[in-house]
Parts: C-alpha cells; sequence; structure tokens
C-alpha cells in the first residue's frame, strides 16, 4: 500500500513537472490562453499532489513557501503578467516539486 502511495505521488510530480515546462513554453510562444488554461489544470493538479503528499506523511511540505507562492502567481494572474507566472512555475514552484520528488525517491 505505502509503495502505492509513493508511486503515484511519484507520477504527479513528474506530470507536474512536466506541465510546467509547458505552460512556460506555452507563455514564450504567445499561446497565452492555452498556457492560462494548463495554469489552471495544474493547479488543481498540483492540489491533488499536496493533499496525497501530506495526508499520507511522505515527506515535509513548507506551507508558507506555498503560501507565498500561490499568493504570488494569483497576483500575477490578476496583474496579466505572464512573464512572471511562467518565471514563478519554473524557477520557484518547479525546483520545489524537484526536491520533493528526489526526497520520496530517496525513501522508497
Amino acid at each position: 500500500m505505502e509503495n502505492d502511495i509513493n508511486e503515484s505521488a511519484i507520477k504527479l510530480l513528474k506530470e507536474l513537472i512536466e506541465e510546467m515546462h509547458l505552460i512556460v513554453f506555452l507563455f514564450q510562444s504567445g499561446y497565452d490562453n492555452a498556457a492560462t488554461t494548463e495554469v489552471s489544470l495544474t493547479t488543481n493538479k498540483l492540489t491533488e499532489a499536496i493533499k496525497l503528499i501530506d495526508n499520507n506523511k511522505l515527506i515535509e511540505i513548507d506551507y508558507s513557501i506555498l503560501n507565498v507562492i500561490f499568493i504570488n502567481i494569483t497576483k500575477a494572474i490578476e496583474r496579466k503578467n505572464n512573464v512572471l507566472i511562467y518565471d514563478i512555475f519554473e524557477y520557484e514552484l518547479e525546483p520545489i516539486l524537484y526536491s520533493w520528488l528526489l526526497e520520496i525517491l530517496g525513501n522508497k
């Protein structure tokens, strides 16, 4: 059971990292509407991953950092600042997901 949960978390994190690359690509390529849709889908999937990780105590999640990131994403969306949105995904959120992935892989 625990191994299945770990595998599910690993799969979700890998998918999220790939989706963040897609978001950056879409914004940089001028596909703002598609990128914005992807931001929404990815945020929902991220919430799912956080719940899975936290509910099963797979790793320690620093919610203070996540809260700041989500506040900044919300502000960037409200201001329609696409550059800031993809910067946050690429340079702030993605490294956190990588660290979670590596930590969960190390705990297997």
